[in-house]
């Protein structure tokens, strides 16, 4: 027997709310979400979902209020949108968000049962233009020790640093909450609003500063013959390749700009194309306030590749990566901006890419790897000089023991990587790093908020005492 609580918001007419809310223009990144969205309103490709596997007893009323919290205070989940007079509006609603509750623990097999849940919520689609809500939150009981958390967002309100962020508050109130975080717990959360930087986002499109990214478009794209792949009905396939990573850093070489450049490569041979170009997405958030607001600004902008003519692996990769750093510093100029700074082609609107690429970033998971990890190291000891092994046993010991404790608390799942995997493959707006699981997307948020040196502290607190000094 399944018990079902409704989540979400109630959908009002949406005729009846632009005389209820001021209405407001969406920003040029919302724009190009609503121009492919509204094309194809029944694809599930703009689903951002945040999924947790919460392990041990949880307390569901607590979790529920956080997530409803957490949603409420930032007013890209309770935004609205429809069409007047052929313009895109939106506004911010009243309702709140409620938590729905699925007790999924009673099936015979209730591990499937919530993965065929999770399954089917994924491949349905949030609807854009009906003026209802676009956001979903729901907690699936597996069982009395596994609680899932999923939340499910439509990609106009929200991006995967929205995405990540969220997971990070609602872990930070229900510990503050039940009081699993101490006196070391964070201050709450600040509220913010994606429609005040509605001026902003203006004054830059029309001021000095997207004038200087409409040039530097303009060039970089002089001239652009990009090699599309013929759609065939039925021809949609995915794939996956895989390499060692930790290869090419040792080599000295950034693995974004290595498997950029390695794939432009092919796909020039394999159009038998002069150049190819990806689409690469960027986080898009300057400054500071920017990644305090929750909302979509990420943009994904088109990467040139010419075909490698002679130049070797390292001038490849150099060459790709300082193309990278060139589109990181005009990374504001939406997509549809820089289209629109193109000539016009009698076929329709211009299309620049067929591919884009990102990257998965996995956190730990708890499997045999890591024992082996810890007896590899012990080995490297034992076979280490005593007088040098003693000089370094300690901290390395703590070491290797911290990242088999961190994996075997993570919480984070096999299924949790293939989701992550699926959702980068069938993104329509992809994002340039996924990270998987609450340690990769902590560390990933500290590292942004973080100085290095402050990072560095923090790791010496938790080896102090374990170090030796020679």
């Amino acid at each position: 027997m399944n018990r079902t609580v409704a989540a979400g918001a109630t959908p009002r007419d949406p005729r009846a709310q632009p005389q209820q809310h001021p209405q407001s223009p969406l920003t040029a990144y919302q724009r190009d979400i609503w121009a492919a969205g509204s094309q194809a309103p029944q694809s599930p490709q703009f689903n951002c979902v945040l999924h947790e596997s919460l392990r041990g007893p949880v307390d569901h009323e607590v979790l529920a209020r956080c997530v409803e919290h957490v949603l409420h205070r930032h007013t890209t989940f309770r935004l609205r949108f429809a069409e007047h007079a052929g313009r895109p509006l939106q506004w911010v609603a009243d309702e709140a968000i409620r938590v729905g509750r699925i007790d999924l623990s009673h099936e015979p097999e209730p591990q499937a049962a919530c993965a065929e849940w999770m399954r089917r919520s994924m491949a349905t689609a949030l609807p854009l233009t009906e003026g209802g809500g676009l956001v979903e939150a729901t907690l699936l009981l597996e069982g009395p020790d596994v609680t899932h958390l999923h939340v499910k967002a439509h990609h106009i309100v929200a991006d995967g640093w929205t995405i990540n962020r969220v997971s990070h508050e609602i872990t930070e109130d229900y510990a503050r909450a039940t009081g699993a975080g101490g006196q070391g717990a964070a201050d709450p959360c600040a509220s913010s609003s994606y429609l005040a930087l509605i001026e902003e986002e203006a004054a830059y499109r029309a001021g000095a500063a997207g004038d200087r990214d409409r040039a530097f478009h303009r060039e970089a794209l002089a001239g652009v013959e990009p090699a599309l792949f013929t759609r065939t009905p039925g021809g949609d396939r995915h794939g996956r390749h895989s390499f060692v990573v930790e290869q090419v850093r040792a080599a000295g070489l950034a693995p974004f700009a290595y498997v950029a450049a390695m794939f432009g490569t092919w796909l020039t041979r394999l159009h038998r194309s002069p150049e190819a170009v990806l689409g690469v997405p960027f986080l898009n958030r300057p400054e500071s306030h920017h990644k305090d607001t929750l909302g979509q600004f990420a943009n994904t902008l088109p990467l040139r590749l010419p075909a490698h003519g002679g130049r070797t692996v390292r001038e490849l990769v150099a060459d790709t990566q300082q193309s990278i750093v060139d589109l990181r510093h005009h990374e504001r100029l939406s997509l549809g901006d820089v289209l629109r700074e193109l000539p016009s082609t009698a076929g329709g609107p211009r299309q620049l890419f067929d591919v884009t690429l990102s990257v998965v970033k996995p956190g730990a998971i708890a499997t045999p790897i890591w024992r082996k990890v810890r007896e590899a190291g012990e080995k490297i000891l034992n076979e280490t000089p005593h007088d040098i092994a003693e000089l370094y046993r300690l901290p390395f010991e703590e070491f290797l023991r911290m990242n088999e404790q961190r994996a075997q608390s993570s919480g984070t799942q096999p299924e949790d990587f293939a989701r992550t995997v699926f959702r980068a493959l069938t993104s329509a707006q992809p994002r340039t790093r996924y990270c998987v699981g609450n340690d990769a997307r902590t560390a990933a948020l500290l590292s942004r908020l973080l100085p290095d040196a402050a990072l560095d502290r923090g790791f010496h607190q938790l080896t102090k005492g374990t170090s030796r000094n020679p």
